[in-house]
């Protein structure tokens, strides 16, 4: 009798054509690796996905393990968001295609705001609390996770817990309620600046340079 971990695993029963990278599924799973690689793309995803889990949770009596995940996810969102909209009006203004490779929340958030503050008219008052209001929400999770790392590592470089002191309980709906608002606001910014940029090719190709 083979008393070796291997005898209770299933690692035997993967065979030569195991392999990650295929389409030996139904159709409708094929992903596409090539197709509209953009970071638009990307942020629908994390969010997707962080939407699916945190709906999923509290269901499957997992919530202290899937607490990681679901943040990570959230927050990896806001920062690709964050970054496609600084792209977005970088290619509005006519300037080169600069996105910095910084995690911080804060300063992606601080490079964003005054361009979504310009396409806000002067008596928008509603729109404006808006922009306050998604503001407070990246500052409370910049707060909860400063580097991007926090949720994604048992430790931090120097050994210590890489989450902040102090907090102890996090609901999951309730985050996952709270980040749904926010994101919706930045997805319907980030779907504006494309409809910008779309005016200003159609009046490019129509009028010319």
């Amino acid at each position: 009798m083979d008393d070796s971990w291997f005898a209770e695993t299933d690692i035997k029963a993967l065979a030569s054509t195991d392999v990650l990278v295929g389409e030996d599924g139904p159709w409708q799973a094929n992903a596409c690796l090539q197709w509209l690689v953009d970071q638009d793309v990307q942020a629908e995803g994390y969010r997707a996905a962080a939407e699916r889990l945190a709906a999923g949770a509290p269901g499957w009596h997992e919530q202290d393990s899937l607490l990681y995940p679901i943040v990570y996810l959230y927050r990896h969102y806001v920062e690709l968001r964050l970054k496609d909209l600084m792209a977005l009006d970088q290619r509005l203004a006519g300037e080169p295609l600069v996105i910095p490779e910084t995690h911080d929340l804060v300063n992606l958030w601080g490079s964003v705001k005054p361009a979504l503050l310009r396409e806000v008219e002067a008596g928008d008052r509603e729109r404006k609390r808006e922009i306050r209001q998604i503001e407070r929400v990246i500052k409370e999770l910049a707060a909860l996770d400063p580097r991007g790392t926090a949720f994604r590592y048992r430790t931090d470089a120097h050994g210590g817990r890489p989450l902040p002191d102090g907090a102890s309980r996090l609901n999951l709906h309730q985050f996952a309620s709270t980040m749904a608002k926010p994101g919706r606001a930045l997805d319907e910014m980030s779907n504006w600046f494309d409809i910008l940029l779309e005016r200003e090719r159609e009046m490019a190709s129509e009028f010319g340079p």
